[in-house]
């Protein structure tokens, strides 16, 4: 018995959306991440003892894209986003962090998008 094929992403440009130096909604310039984000992504990719090539590699994101995230040229798509995540191995926290800055609409749209794999947030626990 053979095994499955693997799920295959396609990538496809989005047509329902303007876009202007890859920003969805026609803004010039699309926010880049926050500095403690961007710190963050680049402490991790440190970590792991990764370069640039290597982070892309291995996420699949290019790694041109990387620096600009580290440098705060841009903000991540969504896509991105849960890569850089799943790539990074990073904690349900810092990848929901990272989820909160993506930027919807931004960049290539990919179907079929894969599920967040994180799951919701565990609670707070209460103030002490």
């Amino acid at each position: 018995m053979t095994s499955p094929r693997p799920l295959r992403l396609w990538r496809t440009a989005r047509t329902d959306a303007p876009m202007a130096n890859g920003c969805a909604d026609g803004q010039e310039r699309c926010p880049p991440l926050p500095p403690e984000l961007a710190a963050m992504l680049a402490a991790r990719r440190r970590e792991l003892g990764w370069s640039y090539r290597e982070a892309g590699r291995r996420t699949g994101v290019a790694f041109g894209y990387i620096h600009d995230l580290e440098h705060r040229r841009r903000g991540p798509s969504v896509v991105v986003a849960r890569e850089l995540a799943i790539g990074y191995g990073l904690s349900v926290r810092e990848a929901d962090w990272l989820e909160s800055a993506s930027v919807i609409g931004h960049g290539r749209d990919w179907r079929p998008v894969l599920p967040w794999p994180f799951g919701p947030l565990p609670p707070l626990p209460p103030p002490a």
